[in-house]
């Protein structure tokens, strides 16, 4: 490994450890998030070919299943909730 590779692994373990609970369960959700295959909204609009506004909508109404990493709105979407989506749509 690298030096500088070394050193940005220790700031990012520093961080970890800084972590409120809170924030800590966030991060342990993303992390869990990245062992499957999951969508951004810009992603899964993409891939479904509508407007990022029609899959927030989904997501609002539960139409389609998701799940928010942060208080700012950010949504992962799982391939298995947009195989469910695009098979209701049908």
């Amino acid at each position: 490994m690298s030096k500088s590779f070394e050193r940005r692994m220790i700031r990012v373990q520093k961080r970890i450890e800084n972590l409120t609970e809170k924030e800590l369960l966030r991060f342990e959700r993303w992390l869990d998030s990245q062992g499957q295959k999951v969508f951004s909204v810009k992603q899964a609009a993409d891939f479904l070919d509508v407007c990022h506004v029609t899959i927030r909508k989904a997501l609002k109404t539960k139409k389609l299943k998701g799940f928010q990493l942060n208080s700012m709105g950010t949504w992962r979407i799982p391939i298995e909730g947009l195989e469910r989506f695009m098979e209701g749509a049908r």
